[in-house]
């Protein structure tokens, strides 16, 4: 008898033993629990997954951090404190729009493209992340050229700050979402962990010596954030090309594909994002500093939901035109998020929740325990929803996460107006919650239908899908 074991019928499979040897799997036989982890988590899929997890579990440390180091710079003054926490929804809000028009028509376009059409699009969208940056720059130092004026020189100092703090965060955010793109999953972890560590480190020492506000954290995120995706681009500068003609085409390219999510970014800055602006003008300062505190809490598993988000959007893309494959990775990761969401909301925020704030941002913040587990459930349901929404992306659908936001637009602006202009920050949260219910469910129920069809015989689907635009989709027509 040979070394090479052959099965000697269709029923017999070449299975893999623990020492890397196979042999035919006879009919009854069945793979040891050790071998079938060991091939399931050894898999590069699940090897890269873990990576952005953990690069993403570090950026949500070290964001926490920062936030941390500010507030107790800040001491007593809660209001200084919110100013930080306002200035930071204002980057957060041009980051959404940055992402839509280049990160997420990257990340799906890139991998359908060759090493030449490749390279000219990196440095198509290079150009528009520049672009973005120095929109952004111009905004920021209007508003603290008008602030000058009005002789409220403290606030201008810091919108100064935060224009040249969004350039930083907005590259290393473009290099983070090119590096994913094509799952390079180390160069991006250690180019977060070297950001990540150095801006801590830095905040660290300003605290110790007194000097840390304002102005001086968001000097310190500037550098720390930007320099080390400068270096990362200038080691990259291989891989991209200029081609003047192709700038305008891929913009165009770009645009189709991102507009939807343009427009959610639009809604949620309309209607999310201006709650706590309207929290200003009713409460003042301090509320927004204590939902800021309860919301940086809560959003540590929201830095793992955008880790598995730079993860899931480019596989998914990859599987999307096999609805079938598609459907399973959708149902897989949510029943998997749902547990950790519920896991994330019993054991961390409503047993822990109060103790880990007080003890993070000192006595200042103590008695939140409601207020933080609201922000926790929220933030598992953003968890649960974020595979839903990456998978309307890959299919193009793009316009029904746009609805799905709308559908909760309602509820913020009657709701949510009235319950925070009630009761402060407790009205932003359960406004924000009912919203976050309201858009799932919407989403959930249209990708439902969509992937069951999958499931159907060949003569009772529909004979072409139709695209974001609700024109039926040519995918030459995106190249």
């Amino acid at each position: 008898m040979s070394g090479n074991l052959k099965p000697s019928s269709n029923n017999a499979q070449p299975i893999l033993r623990d020492n890397g040897s196979a042999h035919a799997a006879m009919p009854g036989e069945r793979r040891s629990l050790w071998s079938l982890l060991k091939s399931k988590a050894f898999r590069p899929g699940v090897r890269q997954g873990v990576v952005v997890l953990f690069d993403q579990g570090l950026c949500g440390i070290g964001t926490l951090l920062t936030g941390v180091l500010v507030a107790r710079g800040c001491g007593a003054n809660k209001a200084e404190f919110g100013l930080y926490v306002l200035g930071m929804t204002l980057v957060f809000t041009v980051q959404g729009f940055r992402r839509a028009l280049v990160s997420v028509p990257f990340t799906v376009l890139s991998p359908r493209l060759g090493d030449r059409e490749r390279a000219a699009y990196f440095g198509s969208t290079l150009v528009q992340q520049l672009g973005i940056s120095a929109l952004t720059v111009a905004g920021f130092g209007g508003a603290a050229g008008v602030l000058y004026a009005m002789n409220r020189g403290g606030v201008a100092a810091v919108m100064l700050a935060i224009s040249v703090a969004s350039v930083g965060i907005l590259l290393q955010d473009f290099m983070r979402s090119a590096l994913l793109a094509e799952l390079r999953v180390w160069t991006s972890l250690v180019m977060g962990a070297v950001a990540r560590g150095t801006t801590v480190g830095a905040l660290g020492l300003a605290y110790a010596l007194g000097h840390l506000n304002v102005v001086v954290a968001y000097l310190i995120v500037a550098v720390c954030s930007g320099l080390p995706a400068a270096i990362v681009l200038w080691r990259e500068r291989k891989r991209l090309a200029l081609v003047r003609q192709q700038i305008a085409c891929d913009l165009k390219r770009n645009f189709r594909i991102g507009r939807w999510l343009v427009a959610s970014n639009v809604a949620y800055m309309c209607t999310r994002q201006a709650l706590p602006w309207f929290l200003v003008f009713v409460w003042g300062g301090e509320q927004l500093a204590v939902l800021g505190v309860c919301r940086a809490a809560a959003g540590l598993i929201g830095y793992m939901s955008r880790g598995l988000a730079s993860f899931f959007l480019p596989k998914m893309s990859q599987v999307a035109s096999s609805e079938k494959r598609l459907a399973r990775i959708v149902k897989k990761s949510v029943s998997l998020l749902i547990v950790v969401g519920v896991g994330y909301v019993v054991l961390v925020g409503w047993l822990a929740g109060d103790r880990m704030v007080t003890w993070l941002y000192s006595d200042v913040y103590s008695g939140l325990g409601g207020l933080i587990t609201l922000c926790f459930i929220n933030a598992a349901i953003v968890l649960v929803d974020m595979p839903i929404s990456h998978a309307l992306h890959a299919l193009k659908r793009s316009d029904v996460v746009f609805k799905g936001l709308l559908a909760g637009v309602p509820v913020m602006l009657s709701v949510g107006v009235v319950l925070t202009w009630k009761m402060g920050v407790w009205g932003v949260c359960l406004a924000t919650l009912l919203s976050s219910l309201v858009s799932l469910t919407y989403r959930a129920r249209y990708l439902s239908a969509r992937l069951s069809s999958a499931e159907r015989p060949e003569g009772a689907r529909q004979p072409q899908e139709e695209d974001q635009a609700g024109e039926p989709f040519h995918p030459e027509q995106a190249l």
